[in-house]
């Protein structure tokens, strides 16, 4: 399968991502000699794609033509993977030329029906090709106090509009709908939280040394799911493990 992957914040690092990509199939097939070791290494970036747009409406193009561009560049190979990093990239330039719109020719499409053709595009991908689809998105506007306390991470309301949501939620003109929402903390250094269940089975090494781990939050809403869900990721170096919290 390919990866396709739309590096809209320019912040994807190849090389990082050679190292780890690198370090994983090391840990996969230990036995298998340095050259066989590159030969994977090589065939696993061959399926990966990386595009780069400068704007909603290039965004919004791109993934219209994605069909055709399986059809004709890698036409042996699924789309497994379809992850656009991230929706916010170009928020203030639209939320900018949307007012100018507003204010100077208020009849013109705005951004909201770019966002909703780039929507609009990922639906008919997932009805087609049916890839594994990860759309991230920035925090900006927290919701009020009360709600936060009760959870160990902030939760953000949604800037974009219109934005895909969980089903089950009410919403009108959305042309696609997510099974999950996780909402990702700040990387913390702070104590694990006391009500927690340490998943050794997800540890590769079974390291215990936590001296440099690096600590996010999730936070997840899922699909015909009431209850809100969460779970720590540990980053320590190349290796990321799980902590899952208790009910």
């Amino acid at each position: 399968m390919s990866a396709i992957l739309y590096d809209t914040d320019s912040s994807f690092d190849i090389l990082r991502f050679c190292h780890l990509l690198s370090t994983r199939i090391s840990e996969l097939f230990p036995l298998v000699d340095a050259a066989k070791h590159a030969e994977l290494k090589q065939t696993s970036l061959g399926r990966l794609r990386i595009f780069r747009p400068k704007s909603l409406p290039q965004l919004a193009t791109s993934l219209k033509y994605l069909p055709s561009y399986h059809a004709s560049h890698i036409p042996d190979d699924e789309i497994g993977l379809l992850a656009v990093d991230s929706m916010s990239a170009f928020y203030w330039p639209e939320l900018l030329y949307e007012e100018q719109l507003r204010n100077f020719a208020p009849k013109k499409t705005g951004s909201k029906e770019t966002l909703h053709r780039v929507l609009t595009a990922i639906s008919d991908i997932v009805h087609s090709h049916a890839p594994l689809v990860l759309l991230t998105n920035w925090g900006l506007r927290t919701v009020s106090q009360e709600q936060s306390t009760c959870y160990p991470s902030p939760l953000y309301k949604q800037h974009l509009r219109p934005f895909p949501v969980v089903q089950g939620v009410t919403s009108t003109a959305q042309p696609l709908r997510l099974a999950h929402h996780v909402s990702l903390s700040l990387p913390s250094l702070a104590p694990l939280h006391p009500n927690t269940r340490h998943d050794v089975s997800r540890e590769p090494y079974g390291r215990d040394d936590t001296a440099n781990d690096c600590r996010v939050v999730c936070l997840i809403t899922s699909s015909g799911v009431q209850e809100m869900s969460r779970f720590q990721l540990i980053i320590n170096g190349d290796h990321i493990r799980t902590l899952e919290h208790e009910s």
